[in-house]
């Protein structure tokens, strides 16, 4: 598979890429500068124009797009690193799939062993979020970054 063709652009500090697939329907895939970490981190967000229910069926097209855009992000952006909370829409089995699947797509996209992911899970008012990062080997601030990251997942555990 080849992935669709996207498009992308900057708008102050964010970053968004779109891609429509063979249906119509349209993905966006932002990126922003990060709330919980400092630096130069950025949380992913992915988004379609149709309920999470109407999704349709499975198309593999999709999976490499958005691995082809986050490497690109990665490239284009030296030094950073992507963040991501699953979203929780869809209830609780929804949240763990949607961290499942990305775990998936990350350890089937990483045979250069090129990027480095870490995950972590927090609970709020009986909500179970799961959370990761992700980042470059060649990232200067790897070992910050690493430890950032676990703090805060420990911080958010309290």
């Amino acid at each position: 598979m080849s992935g669709y063709q996207f498009s992308w652009t900057k708008t102050g500090e964010q970053y968004y890429y779109v891609f429509f697939v063979q249906s119509g329907l349209k993905y966006t895939v932002k990126f922003n500068p990060s709330f919980w970490l400092q630096g130069n981190a950025f949380e992913i967000s992915i988004e379609n124009n149709l309920l999470l229910s109407d999704s349709g069926s499975f198309d593999g097209n999709i999976q490499v797009t958005i691995i082809s855009i986050i490497q690109h992000f990665l490239e284009a952006i030296p030094n950073c690193a992507i963040s991501y909370v699953c979203d929780t829409t869809g209830g609780q089995r929804r949240s763990k799939a949607r961290n499942v699947l990305f775990q998936r797509w990350f350890s089937q996209n990483n045979e250069t062993q090129e990027y480095i992911h870490f995950q972590g899970v927090f609970s709020k008012e009986e909500k179970t979020f799961y959370t990761g990062i992700l980042y470059s080997i060649y990232n200067e601030n790897k070992r910050e970054l690493k430890e950032a990251f676990y703090l805060l997942n420990d911080e958010l555990n309290k």
